[in-house]
């Protein structure tokens, strides 16, 4: 489990949530936004999971990759996981791949977009 400074509050992640920018792969999905500061949240549907046992452990999965992963926190911004249905059966070691995939295409896209914005000064 993340810190409490870097968790987000119910009406932050409605916020975030709706004005993100979306990543999509085979086992989830990343809202991503800019911001100063590292945040995350990991949402598992309940219509996905009906157990909260297994939504739980899911959810700790996800948060033990994202504390493994250095460049989100050096990065900042808020990272907001949504898991979709393969994620059930994937192992630790997919979903690991999986989620470093995406948050490397978050940032390679991010710096593509500040490389065009600093070049068009």
């Amino acid at each position: 489990m993340p810190p409490k400074k870097e968790r987000l509050s119910h009406r932050e992640f409605e916020q975030y949530f709706s004005a993100g920018k979306r990543y999509h792969n085979e086992y989830c999905t990343l809202i991503y936004t800019p911001a100063p500061a590292f945040h995350t949240a990991v949402a598992v549907p309940q219509k996905l999971v009906k157990k909260a046992v297994l939504r739980n452990r899911l959810r700790r999965q996800v948060y033990n990759i994202m504390q493994s992963l250095e460049a989100p926190r050096a990065f900042g911004g808020v990272y907001i996981f949504v898991l979709k249905k393969p994620s059930l059966e994937a192992s630790f070691e997919t979903l690991q791949k999986s989620i470093e995939a995406l948050v490397e295409e978050v940032h390679s896209s991010s710096s593509r977009r500040f490389a065009e914005k600093g070049s068009s000064r």
